[in-house]
């Protein structure tokens, strides 16, 4: 269905300076933290001390995102994303210089220090990392956009997890060269970030809230109000869960069901990773033009059944190692989609606080792993098959909820999946359908399916405008009322049901004389054709399809 490619997104110089730029900070956030906790470990090993530094490290990790990830949404609202961005970056070779001397001096606690202010870096760092992919791309690119930064962060992530103890013991004796490297990185990442696409201040006009909570409150007040934007928000936080509970039960898993050398158990967890970014890709690549949400329960189902897969094998470590790398790809194809729906849903004047507020709740998601999988192995003594086993059923219970309290993604899910299922579907002309503001849509009719062909291919919520003797069929009339459509009957209610559209479709109405559409003043047929936008959100249910007679 795309028309764009992977290819067309990278030719576009300021988006790829922005992919290096975090590709390069997210590559010295995990190479520092692994370096720093292997360090710690082995200086405080004989003094009997590990479960302290390494509890420690780990709060000294997540603490920043709790305190200030608040003031990092506000200023990715209030200044340019590409100055944060820049800041941020120059702020990383700071922190990565004072690293250098840090290792010099072989102190823990300085250590942990570099550790924090990394963290902080990170939490600044996040909100106008994601917030600025709009700005930077078009809303068809938005998918294909989200996919390879999420590939690339994973690649990153796994690099340097890989390399950071690979410098290590290269460099036992002489650490401060390990601070050269990480600050020389840092100093690339900033050159890269001068290379963004300039983008215009995001226009929020709020003052600076000095409790670092309170954006935090504000932004779910405004989650509470919007029940899509916010099941996106929990659904992406499930995913922040569910990856660090795995990825801690994979080391037990590894070892003692699998009896696994600690190189193999390693080679597990690269597997998840890069079979979560395999599936970001294809996420994007089925997404094509538009941003899919559909996409999401297939993502979630599938990951409900790779996991109970993984248990089934627990027996084998090929086997594990396919499951997993099936998981991840299922993992990528659900949370692809939801990052980019989150990005594309919510106004720009506040992109940065809606993006802080979820990488808050998906910091507290990763908080409640940790206790789960605490209270689930060391006080309910649950083998680490059984928790693979439980979540699975659990991902499948989700994909139950979501789809049945939030009829967008359902009603999603079933067009995308019958029309790509039955058909192979080349869409043409799809720059004449707008964003946003109000249009029709009026197909020939050539047969009963064009009504949910369309619905599949555009990226907006579509109202149709369905012939009462449909509408009312027992088997169609539970998906018409999900999606809101508008009988329309013979003589008096022919002319209701045009109201009701009418009524559906302001500001902008549209309405029919002596049987052919006329626009009204505001909104012209050349206004129409060429997608011009009238201030309406493109999530909006304003376009109409009307089935001609």
């Amino acid at each position: 269905m795309a028309h764009g490619r992977f290819q067309d997104v990278l030719k576009n110089r300021g988006f790829v300076a922005f992919l290096a730029t975090q590709f390069l900070g997210a590559f010295n956030d995990n190479a520092y933290r692994i370096i720093v906790s292997l360090r710690a470990v082995h200086i405080v090993a004989q003094a009997d001390q590990n479960g302290k530094y390494l509890a420690l490290a780990g709060a000294i990790f997540v603490l920043p995102s709790l305190l200030f990830t608040g003031y990092a949404g506000q200023l990715a609202d209030a200044l340019s994303k590409r100055r944060v961005l820049i800041a941020v970056k120059i702020f990383e070779v700071a922190v990565m210089s004072f690293g250098i001397v840090v290792f010099l001096s072989h102190s823990v606690a300085l250590m942990f220090v570099v550790l924090f202010l990394m963290a902080v870096h990170y939490t600044m760092f996040s909100p106008a990392k994601y917030s600025i992919v709009p700005e930077l791309v078009s809303d068809r690119d938005l998918s294909r956009a989200n996919a390879l930064l999420e590939m690339t962060t994973l690649v990153a992530i796994v690099l340097g997890t890989s390399v950071g103890p690979f410098l290590l013991s290269a460099w036992t004796t002489a650490e401060w060269k390990i601070g050269v490297v990480l600050t020389t990185v840092a100093v690339i990442g900033c050159a890269t970030s001068f290379h963004i696409t300039r983008v215009p201040v995001a226009g929020a006009h709020e003052p600076l809230r000095i409790n670092p909570f309170a954006e935090f409150a504000e932004g779910t007040r405004h989650l509470l109000r919007d029940r899509p934007l916010w099941l996106a928000v929990m659904a992406i936080s499930y995913f922040w869960f569910l990856a660090l509970l795995f990825q801690m039960d994979l080391v037990l898993f590894g070892s003692e069901t699998l009896h696994a050398s600690d190189r193999l158990v390693g080679l597990l967890m690269t597997c998840l990773a890069l079979g979560i970014g395999a599936g970001s890709m294809l996420a994007g690549r089925l997404s094509g033009d538009k941003v899919e949400i559909g996409l999401v329960p297939l993502g979630s189902i599938f990951m409900g059944v790779y996991s109970l897969a993984l248990y089934a094998a627990r027996d084998s470590y090929v086997a594990s190692v396919a499951m997993l790398s099936l998981l991840g790809i299922a993992a990528g194809v659900f949370f692809v989609p939801l990052n980019a729906y989150l990005q594309q849903r919510s106004e720009s004047q506040e992109k940065g606080r809606i993006i802080a507020t979820n990488n808050i709740y998906n910091t507290l998601g990763m908080l409640l792993a940790t206790g789960t999988f605490y209270g689930l192995q060391n006080g309910l003594h649950v083998s680490p098959p059984h928790i693979i086993l439980a979540f699975g059923f659990v991902s499948l219970a989700i994909t139950v909820y979501i789809t049945t309290v939030v009829d967008d993604f359902l009603i999603r899910f079933l067009l995308w999946f019958v029309t790509h299922t039955l058909f192979r579907i080349r869409i043409v002309g799809h720059e004449n359908v707008p964003f946003r503001g109000p249009a029709l849509l009026v197909s020939n009719h050539m047969s009963h399916v064009d009504g949910f062909l369309i619905g599949a291919c555009v990226q907006r919520f579509i109202r149709f405008m369905v012939w009462k003797p449909y509408y009312e069929l027992k088997a169609l009339n539970w998906f018409f009322r999900k999606t809101n459509a508008i009988p329309v009957g013979g003589g008096r209610a022919a002319v209701e049901a045009i109201r009701t559209a009418r009524a559906r479709g302001r500001p902008h109405s549209l309405y029919f004389r002596r049987g052919r559409y006329q626009p009204d003043r505001k909104y012209s047929a050349v206004q129409a054709r060429h997608g011009e936008d009238h201030g309406g959100r493109g999530d909006e249910p304003r376009a109409h399809y009307s089935r001609a007679s």
